[in-house]
């Protein structure tokens, strides 16, 4: 680990305190300096919509877990093409933390697929200008989601039921048509492929 904090210089990395909690809690002083898409829906310079209308960029986050495979099937099946945004230990309290974090994770996708990833959401859209700073340091584009509208809200599947969960999102769908009129581009939801509920919510 200490080789890759070695190839890091924090030096010009914000001093912003980080939040706790599970999810995170917010800051009173959110900023401009802070930027917290988990808080306040500041993008900074992150991706958080597709280039050209009329697209739907699915994402799901969390796996792998058990019901993964079952959602690849299905996903594989209707020849849709989903980006999984896979989970390291879930911990962004610290830039050491991160950088490690980032790292095994990586190391395991690239063992795992011989894959390299570029892309990387973290837990909960919890990412402020702190951490996106040490994520371009290592070499990644923060992805978040089109925001509270495009998230499907599918992890509180223990709160809601799934046809609450479809009918959120067809409403989701509807707003979107509504406005491509207005020569917006396209968009990026977030779904969760945690549990079978949540699988079962994506098939529908």
């Amino acid at each position: 680990m200490r080789h890759w904090l070695a190839e890091i210089d924090f030096s010009d990395v914000p001093m912003i305190t980080p939040s706790s909690g599970d999810p995170p809690a917010c800051l009173s002083d959110i900023s401009k300096v802070v930027c917290n898409w988990a808080c306040d829906k500041c993008a900074g310079d992150d991706v958080v919509e597709c280039p050209d209308q009329n697209v739907w960029g699915l994402t799901f986050d969390g796996g792998p877990t058990e019901a993964t495979p079952g959602l690849l099937t299905f996903l594989d099946e209707q020849k849709v093409k989903a980006t999984f945004f896979l989970s390291g230990a879930n911990v962004v309290q610290y830039p050491e933390i991160i950088v490690a974090e980032v790292r095994w994770t990586e190391k395991a996708i690239l063992e795992a697929t011989g894959l390299c990833v570029r892309y990387i959401r973290p837990p909960n859209g919890n990412v402020d200008n702190r951490v996106r700073s040490v994520l371009k340091k290592l070499g990644y584009t923060v992805v978040d989601w089109g925001g509270d509208t495009f998230d499907s809200d599918d992890s509180k599947t223990s709160e809601m039921s799934n046809d609450a969960v479809k009918a959120r999102f067809q409403k989701t769908i509807q707003l979107y048509a509504s406005q491509t009129a207005n020569n917006i581009k396209g968009f990026i939801s977030r779904e969760h492929d945690l549990t079978k509920e949540n699988v079962e919510v994506a098939k529908a």
